[in-house]
């Protein structure tokens, strides 16, 4: 709400800021309303007609079940869901969870894969994504790989995505608003829970 006394919006910015990110704050709401679209133009993606319908069916639902046949593209479609999503809303905090190192990781793995342009059937060169990452060292791209802690990265706007495996005690405690479950069908009730 912008005020009419002290020329300052009600998060204290002032109405020249308010200006300046006016078109920024634009393209995260028409981001957040047509996520499809958001992919495609912006990180120039071209989808399928169902990766389009279960991308754009997901986007609102609390809880998401994807059934997809064998070589389906679940894992780079759930990559560029968490990487949309995590940019589109502030301090998302996401993570991958499996009871297998190499399925978190695997998932994780193709969400860098699409974000630093390692997948040849894309045809772009787009790096929106690997730029809004944080960057912890001069020579690092914004994502960690650590053996114990799990794979990780940090965005600009504080989102975060992680790949978490293990039995649920190791996974206890961790807080998130997305979970991604990978081979959902092999994890036990007890990690559920």
């Amino acid at each position: 709400m912008i005020s009419v006394y002290q020329n300052k919006t009600s998060n204290n910015i002032t109405l020249r800021d308010y200006d300046s990110i006016k078109r920024y704050i634009a393209l995260i709401q028409w981001g957040r309303k047509n996520p499809v679209a958001f992919v495609e133009k912006v990180f120039g993606i071209t989808l399928m007609d169902y990766q389009k319908w279960l991308l754009s069916e997901s986007w609102t639902k609390e809880y998401v079940v994807w059934v997809c046949s064998r070589n389906a593209g679940k894992s780079f479609l759930v990559g560029i869901f968490m990487m949309a999503r995590n940019l589109l809303f502030p301090k998302l905090q996401t993570q991958i969870i499996s009871e297998n190192w190499t399925t978190a990781n695997d998932t994780f793995k193709k969400m860098e894969d699409i974000a630093t342009n390692n997948i040849k059937t894309i045809v772009s060169t787009n790096t929106v994504f690997i730029d809004e990452l944080k960057k912890t060292k001069s020579d690092s791209d914004g994502f960690t790989h650590d053996y114990k802690s799990g794979n990780r990265c940090e965005l600009c706007n504080g989102s975060t995505i992680s790949a978490i495996a293990g039995a649920s005690r190791s996974a206890r405690g961790r807080r998130s608003n997305l979970n991604v479950y990978d081979e959902s069908g092999t994890i036990t009730a007890a990690t559920f829970d």
